[in-house]
């Protein structure tokens, strides 16, 4: 076991795999009223990492400017836990993937009133990435102003795991290639409840949450407001027999240059007592259903979008 209260971390360098602590083996980290500012790895972990069973609480400490190949602050894997609380990640760098945190191989991880703002990977996800059986839990928290050089401007989760989002907001993420906030891909689910995701962007497509390759996601309550992609889907796209619920939310000033939200490849949404107002797109205002996709929508409002070319609200085609 390891105990750190009101200690600070600062410029410490590897060639290697961490650049501040390595906890492995059935081993426990205990951080508190601490820094880790500017430490770098060559390889993999700015700060610091967690494997092999082992377990990490962090509460009331600030992670700012730790730079790595891989993983910009903390990785999770192997059977480990992370848990966080009442903490910083600021202006954080992976080379790779994950800005901040990443998660893998039947991890977990908690964030309960967390900040992660402006950090970068220049691959994908921004802020965190959580992947292989893996588990996230964001509570409470703000993630915004992070970069992805490809996709998921600040947060990605792929193969087989899941994510719960409550009463958080996603604000000012973007990807410089495609989704702003949030991707979801390859069986995994994300659950969001009472949160907001403001004025995200994609470079390309997606500003706000792609759905993608027989993955889920439950959004209730929500705001999505004013996010933005320079060709397809301000909003949310789901494909690839994908599935999406939306319920009591409000889609709201999203833009993009060809669709609004898209259905595509066999995937379903079902849309109830939503309010989708003030939507622009070149090609179709709101939503486009396409490709074998399937489209439910009830006790729902649509006002005032619009289109440049063709369907102000609802376009469906190929055999949907």
């Amino acid at each position: 076991k390891a105990n750190f209260d009101n200690c600070r971390f600062l410029s410490n360098t590897v060639r290697g795999q961490t650049g501040g602590m390595q906890v492995e083996d059935n081993s426990l980290l205990t951080v508190s009223n601490s820094e880790f500012h500017h430490n770098h790895a060559v390889d993999l972990v700015g700060a610091v990492m967690i494997i092999g069973q082992s377990k990490a609480f962090v509460g009331n400490s600030s992670f700012v400017n730790n730079t790595a190949r891989q993983t910009g602050v903390i990785q999770v894997e192997g059977n480990s836990m992370l848990t966080v609380h009442n903490s910083k990640f600021r202006d954080n760098y992976a080379s790779d993937f994950a800005g901040t945190v990443m998660v893998i191989a039947n991890s977990k991880a908690l964030f309960n009133n967390c900040r992660l703002l402006n950090n970068t990977a220049t691959v994908q996800a921004g802020g965190i990435q959580i992947e292989d059986n893996s588990l996230l839990n964001l509570i409470n928290s703000e993630v915004s102003n992070n970069v992805a050089g490809s996709c998921a401007g600040a947060i990605m989760i792929m193969i087989n795991s899941h994510t719960d989002i409550y009463n958080s907001s996603f604000i000012n993420n973007i990807a410089r290639e495609e989704t702003g906030a949030i991707q979801i891909e390859s069986n995994s689910v994300l659950s969001v409840i009472n949160s907001k995701f403001l004025n995200n962007r994609a470079y390309d497509s997606i500003g706000t949450i792609m759905i993608n390759d027989h993955s889920k996601a439950f959004i209730n309550d929500c705001t999505i407001l004013n996010n933005t992609a320079n060709w397809t889907t301000g909003g949310i796209q789901i494909e690839s027999n994908s599935f999406l619920r939306i319920t009591n939310s409000h889609v709201t000033h999203n833009h993009a240059d060809s669709l609004a939200d898209k259905v595509t490849r066999k995937s379903n949404a079902f849309v109830n007592k939503c309010k989708f107002f003030n939507n622009r797109a070149g090609w179709t205002g709101v939503i486009q259903v396409e490709k074998n996709s399937t489209f439910r929508v009830i006790n729902s409002e649509f006002r005032n979008n619009y289109c440049n070319q063709r369907v102000g609200v609802l376009g469906v085609s190929e055999f949907s």
